[in-house]
């Protein structure tokens, strides 16, 4: 079985798994690090996250929702070109 995660090529470090509705401020260490069992979930979770922190807006009617920020935050602009969605291969006995 395959699985990914999201690591920093510069530094060897990986996505943490933040806390719920607020992952897009997850910071990269090794510790607790973020998997995901399908490539394309672990891609859209880096571009989500190189856009900077989201927020939760609420509409009248309608519930809520995740907004991404108006500006991308510099810091994320200079740690992105060092991100990669990287691979692993796991067998459970």
């Amino acid at each position: 079985m395959k699985i990914y995660a999201i690591k920093n090529i510069q530094t060897g470090l990986f996505l943490e798994n933040g806390k719920p509705l607020a992952k897009t401020n997850a910071k990269f260490s090794n510790k607790n690090t973020r998997l995901f069992t399908e490539k394309r979930a672990a891609t859209n979770t880096l571009n989500c996250w190189k856009l900077g922190v989201w927020s939760q807006k609420y509409y009248e009617g309608e519930g809520r929702g995740p907004e991404p920020p108006k500006n991308i935050p510099e810091d994320r602009k200079q740690v992105a070109k060092f991100l990669k969605v990287v691979e692993a291969d796991i067998e459970f006995k």
